[in-house]
């Protein structure tokens, strides 16, 4: 990010309409959560590109997994997905395999 142009402002203040970041301030992230970022995957974009941010993917609860796991193998062109976690082993597998 050039940090100068708007865009990019904006995006560095995680307030951009193609980005979304979840799981910053959480413990456990729900399926509310995952029923966002599939929302947030569906609507029109005015940008090419969108990126999704899951922070903390391990407190990912079952039922917000089973829910993530449709949109992350059926999502629109130019969606890119990026999840943190302090370990990939404690991912579950259906999720590692999908990303």
């Amino acid at each position: 990010a050039c940090r100068v142009c708007g865009s990019c402002l904006r995006m560095q203040k995680k307030q951009h309409e193609s980005l979304l970041s979840v799981g910053e301030e959480v413990q456990l992230l729900k399926l509310e959560d995952a029923e966002s970022v599939r929302q947030f995957v569906q609507l029109k974009n005015w940008t090419k590109r969108r990126l999704v941010l899951i922070h903390q993917a391990e407190h990912l609860n079952a039922s917000a997994v089973n829910a993530l796991l449709k949109t992350l193998e059926e999502y629109p062109a130019d969606t890119h997905f990026i999840l943190t976690t302090a370990s990939l082993s404690q991912l579950p597998a259906t999720l590692r395999s999908r990303v």
